[in-house]
């Protein structure tokens, strides 16, 4: 593993990342090899899926859409085939694209939709954060938590986590910005050639604020918490039902 990028190398891996070794206010640590994040795990090669029984994950928790999921199924092998959650639903990508609908393809009016669409999803996903919260309160780890990309659904994700844990809200800003290092747009595109021909003919500013993170997308999800939900604590015990005793639990399993 490459610790300063956390990336976990894998041959068909997309994003696969380990959220261990992040410092919290209180000195410690977060735990090696318990909980990571990654991007669709369709393309596993046999090493790949060796390698998850190495790591001895144990539950996923998958954050694509139904289409996303039918367009790369995981095909897990009946010997390293963790517990899934999944859901159907359809992914809403209108405030994404709200620029090109108004025409407005500059990448400032770009960097907006992204941040429009950041700040609904710990509200539009609030009860899969809540079942990822509630599978590491239950020791069901490793645990890997995973969208298309790797880097928005998810990013959020762990974004929560991370701040759950005690990690400044700076160095989760560093890990959400990772995803720009080790998120291939090529492998997700790859595999669907429609859309690969609607991504190809956006306009280039628009294309590379959607295949990329910024600082701005995170923020607004986090400043949208604060607002909605006044502050992180709140929002924690509200929505993720994960009060003050719960989150005591948290640091307990997974900090060092």
């Amino acid at each position: 593993m490459d610790a300063p990028s956390r990336l976990v190398p894998l041959e068909g891996g997309q994003n696969f990342r380990d959220l261990g070794g992040y410092a919290t206010a209180d000195g410690r640590h977060v735990r090696w090899s318990r909980i990571f994040r990654s991007g669709s795990m369709a393309r596993f090669s046999t090493a790949d899926f060796a390698a998850m029984r190495t790591l001895a994950i144990r539950s996923v928790v998958d954050l694509r859409s139904t289409r996303e999921r039918l367009r790369e199924p995981v095909r897990w092998p009946d010997d390293a085939r963790p517990d899934v959650s999944e859901e159907d639903y359809t992914l809403d990508v209108t405030l994404l694209l709200a620029p090109l609908a108004a025409g407005e393809v500059t990448e400032t009016a770009a960097l907006s939709a992204t941040a429009a669409f950041c700040a609904d999803l710990p509200y539009r996903f609030s009860h899969r954060y809540r079942e990822l919260f509630g599978l590491l309160l239950r020791r069901r780890t490793p645990l890997v938590f995973n969208c298309s990309a790797g880097k928005d659904r998810t990013g959020v994700g762990a974004a929560l986590i991370l701040l759950a844990l005690g990690v400044s809200r700076a160095t989760v800003v560093e890990d959400y910005m990772l995803s720009n290092r080790h998120f291939d747009p090529t492998k997700t595109l790859a595999t669907d050639a429609a859309a690969d021909t609607r991504w190809r003919q956006l306009p280039p500013a628009l294309e590379h604020v959607l295949m990329s993170v910024h600082t701005g997308a995170l923020d607004a999800a986090l400043d949208a918490i604060d607002r909605r939900s006044g502050g992180l604590a709140r929002y924690l015990a509200t929505e993720m039902g994960v009060d003050d005793a719960a989150i005591a639990t948290l640091r307990a399993l997974y900090l060092e």
